[in-house]
């Protein structure tokens, strides 16, 4: 009987790793850097002071340059978000960070997921740099730091931080990469020794040789050597590709003459790092992946039979990954149809994940319907879901400001979300009236898990808008407080109703980002 149900049980495994996941496009996979990697890669590493407030993408001016632009430069850095966390990750005017900052284009290896069910990362608006994902940026408080961990680095300060990136930028490129081959082998190939219950690694006499060994190193060749001929167990590929895919044109050259078996590499982990290696540092004989799928301007009509098949989907019970496939398919080839079913479509989601749905569908078609705009975006100003009509309005601004305006204010009368997003629209157009029924949006708390990040980026929304507006007017923003404690939340919205009707006639709401998003017609 027992044999029976562990046949049963890894009959099911085996089934669930064939099953096909979802192919996403635009999460991040976040992988541990080390600070000399991030400073290496940069090409901008210092002292930076937001000047235009913004989400994912802001403006900066430079405060103190260690690398990169100098003192009084203003630049645009962008800051990746994550689809489980900080979907929408914003800089307020005054904040002050400490950056590591590459330059806009800079190849990364990073995976990108879930871009097309994330409205707000629809945006491409231009930078000169951007960060890895939840790395290479801290905030500097009162001339002080926290959290350096984020930069890879286990410094205590600023002070004694600046001084090993400086001592680190001054070196030759060869000896950079060394000083970076010596910490990644370090921090890697400790872990292969096996210690007893509460014993350190690094106290045994072997890794010490090894780490007298490692730093005597005089070149990226002798150091490489020593770590294949290292007194060690047998290493897993996995940490070797760690070491070596993370160095530069001289570790490259090394792996690609000693080859698989030399290095003690399985096969397919060798052609990732060789091609990983290629793709930063020299000429990549791989097609280097597309952040995004381009838009086919002239796609092949699809057959009766096909556009029937994606019908039935929508009406099924599929994943919701198939049922956003064929959304989407049907978008493009037979908007039309797509308008009236989304009029009647009815959301029976019973989580507030679910009930949100409706703003990824109404504003997906709202961006991406390319045949008779006006009329399909005026059928969904009548449709049965709030986000839906408030997509539809908020995209109509586009074609007609007029009219979409007109549409918005009737939806701020719609309670939770989707009033506070029609609010949202038209202050960022400069109607200071949708102002009290925008700031309601900081009197809710947000849920926890993601329940809770549509909320919080509406909220960091409204946050960005306020804070641009306050630094045009020169006036200070009182803090606010975006979690989950209920009494923290509403004496944030307390102040903010405060500031708000005590300097609203000394300021003009203001979008810096507005027109180019108008260009682009994406909200």
């Amino acid at each position: 009987m027992f044999r029976e149900i562990l046949r049963v049980i890894t009959l099911s495994l085996a089934v669930c790793l064939l099953i096909p996941r979802p192919i996403d496009t635009h999460a991040t996979t976040i992988e541990p850097l080390l600070w000399q990697q991030l400073v290496i890669q940069a090409g901008f590493v210092g002292i930076v002071e937001c000047v235009t407030a913004g989400g994912i993408v802001a403006r900066y001016k430079v405060i103190e340059s260690w690398e990169g632009p100098k003192p009084g430069t203003q630049i645009t850095i962008s800051v990746p978000g994550d689809y489980f966390g900080w979907q929408f990750p914003v800089a307020l005017c005054g904040e002050r960070y400490l950056v590591t900052a590459l330059r806009s284009g800079a190849p990364l290896r990073i995976r990108k997921r879930w871009g097309d069910v994330v409205p707000l990362w629809w945006r491409a608006i231009s930078t000169d740099y951007t960060l890895p994902p939840a790395l290479g940026r801290v905030p500097v408080i009162g001339g002080k730091v926290a959290r350096l961990y984020r930069l890879g680095s286990q410094h205590k300060d600023l002070i004694s931080f600046k001084r090993a990136v400086m001592a680190l930028l001054a070196l030759p490129a060869e000896q950079q990469e060394l000083a970076l081959l010596k910490a990644l082998t370090i921090k890697y190939a400790g872990r292969s020794w096996k210690t007893s219950k509460g014993q350190d690694h690094r106290d045994q006499p072997k890794f010490k040789a090894f780490h007298k060994a490692v730093q005597e190193a005089k070149d990226v060749n002798s150091l490489l050597e020593t770590r294949i001929a290292q007194p060690l167990p047998v290493v897993s590929s996995n940490r070797l590709v760690r070491i070596f895919e993370r160095g530069g044109p001289r570790t490259l050259k090394f792996v690609k003459n000693k080859g698989a078996k030399a290095l003690r590499m399985h096969p397919g982990h060798y052609r990732g790092m060789v091609n990983s290696l290629e793709r930063r540092v020299g000429p990549s004989t791989v097609k280097a992946a597309k952040d995004e799928p381009q838009i086919d301007l002239k796609p092949e009509k699809p057959t009766r039979e096909k556009l029937a098949t994606w019908r039935r989907i929508l009406f099924s019970e599929k994943a919701a990954y198939e049922l956003f496939a064929a959304f989407k398919k049907l978008t493009l080839h037979d908007p039309a149809w797509v308008a009236d079913y989304l009029k009647a479509w009815e959301n029976t989601g019973k989580t507030r994940r679910d009930s949100e749905r409706g703003y990824l569908l109404g504003s997906y078609f709202a961006w991406r319907c390319g045949k008779d705009r006006q009329t399909h975006l005026r059928t969904l100003l009548k449709a049965r879901d709030p986000y839906v009509r408030v997509a539809a309005a908020a995209y109509l601004c586009f074609e007609d400001e007029k009219g979409g305006k007109e549409a918005l204010w009737k939806f701020t009368k719609l309670s939770g979300d989707p009033g506070a997003w029609a609010a949202l629209t038209l202050a960022r157009r400069g109607d200071k009236a949708a102002m009290p029924r925008l700031l309601q949006v900081f009197q809710a708390a947000r849920e926890g898990a993601m329940a809770g990040i549509p909320h919080r980026n509406l909220q960091n929304r409204a946050h960005v808008l306020l804070s641009n507006s306050a630094a045009n007017a020169k006036l200070a923003l009182p803090r606010v407080i975006t979690g989950r404690g209920a009494r923290l939340v509403s004496e944030s919205h307390r102040r903010l109703e405060e500031w708000w009707y005590k300097n609203r006639n000394k300021l003009t709401l203001h979008d810096p980002w507005l027109e180019i998003l108008k260009k682009q017609k994406v909200d």
